[in-house]
């Protein structure tokens, strides 16, 4: 079994993946768990047997702090589905743009995350998020934007929420927001849903005036 120590390493073993120069097969069964960053790791990826998923269900994720960027632009399906993302604070951007297929990341155990801005930027993943932990997250700027295949959010519990900055702009997500807590919320509230097929929460309306 292949071992490795940093996303360095890792990014190479992806490059040799992307030209054959290394099988699938072991590939999906490399040791990764000393590294503690994915950043970029499939940034443009592009694996040349189009017709056949990356599953890494094999890879113990389980040190990651960091994902961002990680699928984003990445033209191959890569099944995450069941990945340990326990300890990653960080998934800025991970599915930006991205063209990985619909995934079922419900299970993600998400209990460390913190930011998600641009989380799923212009991305045409379908997925169900209504069983993600999300007390811990502050920052949803650009999460949705562009986006309309997310659904769950309405169960999310949002409490710490510090800034959403164009969350929802053009998005074509429609979900109920009334729950969360933006009382320390910074952002204007038109700019987080303009462009959007949401309507700005009344309850909403009412903690920014308390809050202010």
């Amino acid at each position: 079994m292949i071992k490795v120590y940093s996303k360095n390493e890792l990014r190479e073993y992806v490059e040799k993946l992307s030209v054959n120069s290394i099988s699938k097969e072991e590939f999906e069964n490399i040791d990764i768990s000393n590294v503690t960053d994915l950043d970029w790791l499939f940034f443009g990826f592009k694996y040349d047997n189009i017709d056949s998923d990356i599953d890494l269900s094999n890879w113990d994720t389980s040190n990651v702090i960091s994902m961002n960027y990680t699928f984003d632009s990445c033209y191959s399906n890569i099944i995450i589905e069941n990945i340990d993302v326990s300890n990653v604070k960080y998934m800025r951007w991970t599915f930006g743009s991205s063209f990985i297929k619909n995934q079922n990341l419900s299970k993600w155990k998400t209990l460390s995350l913190i930011d998600i801005s641009g989380i799923f930027y212009n991305s045409n993943i379908e997925c169900d998020l209504s069983n993600w932990f999300t007390k811990n997250i502050q920052y949803i700027d650009y999460a949705f934007m562009h986006s309309g295949k997310i659904t769950g959010l309405s169960k999310w519990k949002i409490e710490k929420l510090i800034s959403a900055k164009r969350a929802f702009n053009h998005s074509k997500i429609e979900c109920n927001l009334s729950k969360w807590i933006i009382t320390h919320l910074r952002d204007d509230l038109d700019d987080v849903f303009d462009g959007s097929l949401m309507d700005i929460p009344s309850e909403w309306k009412i903690q920014k005036i308390v809050s202010s």
